[in-house]
């Protein structure tokens, strides 16, 4: 039946009809096969321009890579390796010892308490569970104490008049704040 038809059309008509037919096959063919391998091919594309983005960044890193670690060895060097907790309480004692003989104060019992974890940064705490002097002393001590570069603060201080009542008796509780990973300052 179509091929009954198809043999009454013209030359021209049927030129028209395999035109037609040929335009419709390429429109089919673009719609199914060319732009989805042209959407593909894009896609990778973006995907090697990111790629080659990240690489050129990389390769930045890897040339100054060798730059920093010579850096980061020269400031090493100069601040020194970070403190232990044990150290850090033993250099608040030594420092705190030569504060309390400086300012005549007899010390019975002085002692580390384990280090508080603030969040972002450590409490270190030193007790002195009873000590003895005159009030001009424990003045001048509470002065040394919190001034200067000195970072120490007196958290708590119990104070009370001694049984010959010219001298006082107390405790307290010394504690200074430092960042986890402090160096060694040779000159601290």
């Amino acid at each position: 039946m179509l091929a009954d038809r198809l043999g009454k059309l013209g030359i021209r008509e049927r030129i028209g009809l395999v035109l037609a037919g040929l335009a419709l096959m390429f429109l089919l063919l673009d719609k199914v096969v060319v732009q989805p391998v042209s959407q593909r091919y894009d896609a990778m594309n973006g995907v090697i321009a990111g790629s080659l983005e990240e690489y050129r960044f990389a390769a930045a890193v890897v040339e100054t890579e060798a730059a920093v670690d010579r850096e980061f060895g020269r400031v090493r060097a100069i601040l020194g390796d970070p403190v232990p907790e044990v150290q850090m309480i033993d250099r608040m004692k030594e420092t705190i010892d030569e504060l309390v003989k400086k300012s005549d104060i007899q010390v019975v019992m002085m002692r580390g308490l384990p280090a508080k974890d603030m969040g972002h940064y450590l409490e270190y705490v030193v007790e002195i569970g009873e000590f003895e002097c005159d009030e001009p002393g424990l003045i001048s001590f509470l002065h040394a104490i919190q001034g200067g570069e000195r970072t120490f603060r007196v958290s708590r201080l119990n104070i009370r008049p001694n049984a010959d009542g010219k001298s006082l008796r107390g405790s307290m509780l010394i504690s200074r704040i430092a960042i986890p990973g402090e160096f060694v300052n040779p000159r601290s």
